[in-house]
């Protein structure tokens, strides 16, 4: 059966999958399984969101529970906000799935947190680097994971063996996702500059420009494009930036020092520095 991205899915996933939490990320997971005709057990605590799913085709079953999720399937997906990992771990514990991923930002409150749980000998973490400052199901979409880059990382002790490692890895891979291995701490580390500077930047570069009496409606390409992680949902951010400050505090600490410079440049008229600076970022960007 043709996929969401025109190919075929080569038998890597084996059915059911339970997904709990069907927003972007899950919903988006679940409609590309289910067209391939994976079955798809999902859950969600909004009971619109999984009739939703369900009326789009995108589960062929509503969980009750988050435990109903996790019961008789092959795979557990859990695609919750981080901070509900802890409860939800242990909950779907209880039906013992066989093998677990979770798609959360980052991966060693993750892994802990499935460790916690007991689920470690059959839990990967699995991060894949796609999106949408939208939120809920009705942001998903069946393509999203197509050639989409995927970090997974596994406890500093490798419990499960490889064999597990290599589902894993085909299972995002039948996806059409590309996906990798990272140490859970180094991943870390980089999505606090790759991915929560640059969405707290859009945040305060969207207040100032409040500030100045501006509105979207004022703006041209370039301002909405580097204010469109300012429309990101609140709530997922302030899941993610407690866990993440130790490395993205420092980060803004040096951004506030770089446009301390960037005006005293402007100002004294040192516009080789201006130059210097924008040079070197164009040839970052574009090279």
């Amino acid at each position: 059966m043709p996929g969401p991205d025109g190919r075929s899915m080569d038998g890597a996933i084996e059915g059911p999958v339970g997904i709990a939490g069907l927003g972007v990320m899950g919903g988006s997971l679940a409609r590309a399984l289910s067209a391939w005709g994976v079955p798809v057990r999902g859950f969600s605590p909004d009971p619109d969101e999984a009739r939703a799913a369900r009326d789009a085709g995108a589960v062929g079953e509503i969980a009750p529970t988050v435990e109903a999720s996790a019961a008789g399937v092959r795979w557990w997906v859990v695609a919750t906000p981080l901070s509900a990992l802890p409860a939800v771990f242990s909950a779907g514990a209880r039906s013992a799935p066989p093998r677990v991923i979770d798609l959360a930002s980052l991966q060693a409150p993750a892994l802990a947190a499935a460790r916690g749980a007991g689920l470690g000998p059959v839990h990967r973490s699995a991060h894949p680097m796609v999106g949408s400052e939208r939120s809920g199901f009705g942001a998903s979409q069946a393509a999203l994971y197509a050639g989409a880059p995927v970090w997974l990382s596994r406890a500093p002790v490798a419990e499960g063996g490889g064999a597990l490692d290599r589902e894993v890895e085909a299972f995002w891979r039948a996806v059409g996702a590309e996906p990798a291995w990272i140490d859970a701490a180094e991943h870390d580390r980089r999505m606090a500059a790759a991915s929560h500077l640059p969405q707290v930047g859009a945040n305060l570069i969207a207040a100032l420009m409040e500030d100045a009496g501006l509105s979207p409606a004022d703006l041209g390409p370039g301002g909405l494009d580097v204010t469109r992680l300012a429309g990101s949902a609140p709530e997922m951010w302030l899941d993610l930036l407690p866990h993440s400050a130790p490395a993205l505090v420092p980060l803004l600490e040096r951004l506030a020092e770089a446009s301390a410079e960037l005006a005293r440049d402007l100002e004294n008229h040192d516009h080789d520095r201006v130059a210097t600076l924008l040079a070197r970022t164009r040839r970052w960007r574009t090279e």
